[in-house]
C-alpha cells in the first residue's frame, strides 16, 4: 500500500463516529430528536411518521425491552398497508415485527461516539444500511442517540476527498466492483425487469428477495429505470392507489424516471460525485449501447474505505 494510501486509511482509523455525528447534525441535535416509532404504535401511524418526516425507516423502541430493536422500513409497512392479512384490524408495528422476522441489515447498533469510523464502514461495507451513535455524556437511551446512514459517511468522505483520494482513484473495472461470476446482474440481487410490471409488483420483488432496487429495461434490453426503495419516500396513505399502476407511470409521478449512471471507465472518485451530488443510493453502470453491466451501491463504495475490502472475495471467488 503506497504512503498516501496508507494516510487515507489513518485518517478514518482516527475519525470518531462522534466526530461524523456532530458534522452531520450540528447544532440541530438538540432542537431535532430522534424520529422513532413504538412497537404498540398502528400501521397507519407509522406511514404517517415517516411520511410526515420523509423518511424512509425509522427505529422501532421496544417499551417491554426499553430498547431499540429493528428498523422498520416503508416498504415493511406498506406490505401490511397494501394487503393486509385476512380478518386483522388495526395492525401494530409489532404485528409487523412477528411477520417479517429477523433480518441483519435491519437490527439495530448503538454504537458510542468514540467509536472508529474505520469500523463503521467495515459494518456498512457488509449490506448494514444505518446505525444509531449514543450522544456523549447522556444515560437517556431512548433519545440520546443520532442516526448516522451509508449516505452521510459518503457524504464525509466526499468533502474530505484530498485525504482519501488514493482509494478513489481506481476505475470501477479496476475496482472488482462488478462480479462477472454473478447469476444475475453484477452487484444486484435481482435480474431486470420489464416496463410492463405495476408499480406494487416491482416492490414485491423487493420485499421477496429483501433488496433494494429493481433495474427496468425496455424491449430492446436497454436500461432506462430503475424501482427503488426510495420512490416510497414521503408516500401517503391517499397515495397507496397509485402503487397499482404501471412502473412508468408511478415513477413519473414519484419525479423519479431518469437513474444515475455510469461506465466501466468512470473512477470510483467520479462515481461517489454522482451519488452524493444528487443523493443517490446506487449507481448503475452502463456499456456504449445503454445496456446494464451492473450496479454500484453506497455499501460498495464504503467497501474501499473499510479495513478489509469484501468486493476482494468476489473478485478472487473465496
Amino acid at each position: 500500500m503506497s504512503n498516501s494510501a496508507e494516510r487515507g486509511k489513518a485518517f478514518l482509523r482516527d475519525l470518531k463516529l462522534g466526530d461524523v455525528a456532530k458534522w452531520r447534525y450540528g447544532g440541530d441535535a438538540a432542537t431535532k430528536p430522534l424520529q422513532s416509532i413504538k412497537t404498540s404504535a398502528t400501521v397507519q401511524e407509522a406511514l404517517a411518521l415517516m411520511s410526515s418526516h420523509n423518511v424512509l425507516s425509522v427505529p422501532v423502541w421496544d417499551e417491554t425491552k426499553t430498547e431499540f430493536v429493528v428498523f422498520l422500513s416503508v416498504i415493511d409497512v406498506l406490505r401490511f398497508a397494501v394487503e393486509p392479512p385476512a380478518g386483522a384490524q388495526d395492525l401494530t408495528v409489532q404485528d409487523i415485527l412477528s411477520q417479517i422476522g429477523d433480518e441483519d441489515e435491519t437490527q439495530v447498533d448503538v454504537w458510542d461516539a468514540s467509536s472508529s469510523a474505520s469500523m463503521v464502514m467495515e459494518w456498512f461495507a457488509l449490506g448494514i444500511h444505518r446505525l444509531l451513535v449514543k450522544d456523549e455524556g447522556s444515560s437517556d437511551s431512548e433519545h440520546a442517540v443520532r442516526i448516522i446512514s451509508q449516505s452521510d459517511m459518503l457524504r464525509y468522505v466526499f468533502e474530505h476527498a484530498e485525504e482519501l483520494s488514493t482509494l478513489m482513484s481506481e476505475t470501477v473495472e479496476e475496482s472488482h466492483m462488478l462480479d462477472p461470476d454473478a447469476p444475475s446482474i453484477a452487484g444486484a440481487k435481482l435480474p431486470p425487469a420489464t416496463l410492463e410490471i405495476s408499480a406494487w409488483e416491482g416492490f414485491q420483488k423487493l420485499f421477496n428477495q429483501r433488496t433494494s432496487a429493481l433495474p427496468l429495461v425496455d424491449g430492446e434490453g436497454r436500461f432506462v429505470a430503475a424501482l427503488s426503495v426510495s420512490d416510497l419516500r414521503g408516500i401517503t396513505s391517499e397515495e397507496i392507489s397509485h402503487l397499482h399502476r404501471p412502473v412508468t407511470e408511478f415513477l413519473q409521478l414519484r419525479h423519479s424516471m431518469t437513474p444515475f449512471t455510469c461506465s466501466l471507465t468512470h473512477s470510483l472518485h467520479q462515481v461517489l460525485e454522482i451519488a452524493v451530488r444528487n443523493n443517490a443510493h446506487r449507481v448503475w453502470v452502463v456499456d456504449n449501447d445503454g445496456k446494464l453491466l451492473g450496479v454500484v451501491t453506497l455499501a460498495d463504495l464504503l467497501s474501499k474505505f473499510a479495513p478489509f475490502d469484501y468486493k476482494l472475495l468476489h473478485s478472487k471467488n473465496i
